[in-house]
C-alpha cells in the first residue's frame, strides 16, 4: 500500500511519518469533499429534472382535466313502492284505454289477503306491472296550489356529477325551452291521500310558468328559488350532489330542457342539459276510463269505477254515477261530472 502512494504522490517517499499522514488525510478529504460536490450536483440535476417532470406532468394533467366535461347529468323515476305508499296521493296515466281484461284485473285486484302485513306493497306492484303499459307516476303535493290537480308532482331524481379536479360552482337552474300541449292520456288509476302531506325538496312549477320557471325550494305553504340563498359545488373532491325533483305539470303534457348557470376556473358559464325523462303526461279534465281504489276497513281495496269506455260487464264493488256527492271524493267529484256513466 505505501509503496503505491509511494510511486503515486511525489515526495510522499521521502517525507517524515508525520507529513506522511497529513498527505493521507488531506488526500482523503479532498476524496470526501470531490464525492460529496458529485453527489450534491447529482442530487441537483436530478431534483431539476424532477421539478421540470413534475410541471409537465401537471401541465398534462391540467390538459386532460379541462377537456372532461365540467359536469354530467343523470335522471332517474322515483316510482319505489314505499315512495307511493309515504305519499298523500297517487295517480297512475296511461295513453292507452285498459282492455276488457285488464278491466277485470282491475275490477278483482283490490281483493288482498287482509292478514297479509304487506297487502297494501303487493296491490301498488300489481298496479305498476298488470298492464300493457307502463305508467306515469304522479303523486299528491299537500299544500301546493288551489287546484287538487295543480298538487300533483311527476317524481323525478336530478343527480349532477363532476371528475374534475377543480371546482365547479351550480349558481342557478331552471327550467328553458318549455313545450306544453294538450294531454294524451286516456286511463287513469287512483289511490286518494290517506292525510295531509307537505313538500319537502326542489320543484318546478310548470303550471304558472312564462319565459322558464326557476328550481324552487318548498317547505310547508312557503317557497323560494332554491339557488338564492345556495349554491352547488363539484369536483374538488365534491363528486355529486343529488335531488329529488318534483314537477307539477297539471293537465297539460309537457317537454322541456335545464338551463344551468355556473363557475368555471373563474369564468361564469351556462349550460342547457336534455333528458328524455324531462316530461310530464298531464291528468285530463275528462278521462275516458277511471278507477279509484279506497281502503277498506279489513286492509283490502274497494274499487269505484266511472268512464265511457269502461266495459258494462267489468263489475267494479261501486259504479259512480253523474254528480254523485256520496261516493265521489270531492277531490273528483269535477272529473266524474262531464262523463257519462256507463
Amino acid at each position: 500500500m505505501v509503496e503505491l502512494i509511494d510511486s503515486r504522490i511525489p515526495g510522499f517517499k521521502g517525507a517524515s511519518r508525520g507529513s506522511r499522514w497529513k498527505i493521507i488525510i488531506l488526500g482523503m478529504a479532498l476524496c470526501m469533499v470531490t464525492a460529496l460536490t458529485a453527489s450534491y450536483f447529482q442530487f441537483g440535476f436530478n431534483l431539476l429534472t424532477m421539478s421540470a417532470n413534475a410541471s409537465a406532468e401537471e401541465a398534462a394533467n391540467d390538459e386532460v382535466d379541462a377537456k372532461k366535461p365540467p359536469f354530467t347529468m343523470t335522471v332517474t323515476m322515483r316510482t319505489k313502492v314505499h315512495e307511493i305508499l309515504s305519499s298523500s296521493g297517487t295517480v297512475l296515466l296511461f295513453k292507452e284505454p285498459f282492455t276488457r281484461k285488464e278491466q277485470e284485473k282491475l275490477a278483482h285486484l283490490g281483493k288482498v289477503d287482509p292478514t297479509d302485513p304487506q297487502a297494501s306493497e303487493k296491490f301498488i306492484k300489481k298496479l305498476l306491472t298488470s298492464f300493457h303499459e307502463k305508467p306515469s307516476v304522479m303523486l299528491s303535493a299537500g299544500f301546493i296550489g288551489n287546484d287538487p290537480v295543480d298538487r300533483m308532482l311527476h317524481p323525478l331524481q336530478l343527480t349532477l356529477q363532476s371528475s374534475r379536479s377543480g371546482s365547479v360552482t351550480i349558481r342557478d337552474m331552471n327550467v328553458t325551452n318549455l313545450r306544453c300541449s294538450q294531454t294524451t292520456i286516456s286511463a287513469v288509476i287512483h289511490l286518494p291521500p290517506q292525510g295531509g302531506g307537505v313538500v319537502e325538496g326542489v320543484t318546478v312549477d310548470l303550471v304558472n310558468a312564462e319565459a322558464d320557471a326557476p328550481l324552487m325550494e318548498i317547505k310547508g305553504r312557503k317557497s323560494h328559488p332554491y339557488f338564492s340563498n345556495k349554491f352547488v359545488e363539484l369536483g374538488n373532491g365534491e363528486t355529486s350532489w343529488a335531488a329529488n325533483l318534483d314537477v307539477m305539470a297539471a293537465n297539460q303534457q309537457c317537454r322541456w330542457d335545464l338551463n344551468v348557470s355556473y363557475v368555471d376556473s373563474g369564468e361564469n358559464k351556462v349550460r342547457t342539459l336534455k333528458s328524455p325523462l324531462f316530461r310530464t303526461d298531464g291528468y285530463p279534465d275528462t278521462p275516458s276510463q277511471l278507477f279509484e281504489f279506497m281502503p277498506s276497513p279489513d286492509s283490502s281495496f274497494i274499487s269505484t269505477c266511472w268512464g265511457e269506455k269502461i266495459d258494462k260487464s267489468t263489475k267494479c264493488d261501486v259504479r259512480a254515477r253523474p254528480n254523485d256527492h256520496e261516493r265521489a271524493n270531492p277531490e273528483l267529484y269535477y272529473w266524474a261530472v262531464p262523463i257519462v256513466s256507463p
